[in-house]
């Protein structure tokens, strides 16, 4: 299954339900997301790394 590849291979953990809900697919950049209603900000610099810098700020201790 691919979920475990990438698990196992690369350390990055994919949540089925997300990845089955055609509303999480993509998010353009810039549009809200009306779930927690914050504008959706593109990440530029190749450097990100989104295992350890993907957290949301309100949500950092």
């Amino acid at each position: 299954m691919i979920n475990d590849l990438l698990l196992e291979e690369y350390e990055i953990p994919i949540d089925p339900v997300v990845t089955a809900d055609r509303r999480r697919v993509m998010r353009l950049p810039y549009s809200l997301h009306a779930d927690v209603s914050r504008i959706v900000q593109p990440i530029e610099s190749p450097d990100f790394d989104f295992r350890t810098e993907a957290v949301p700020s309100f949500l950092e201790p």
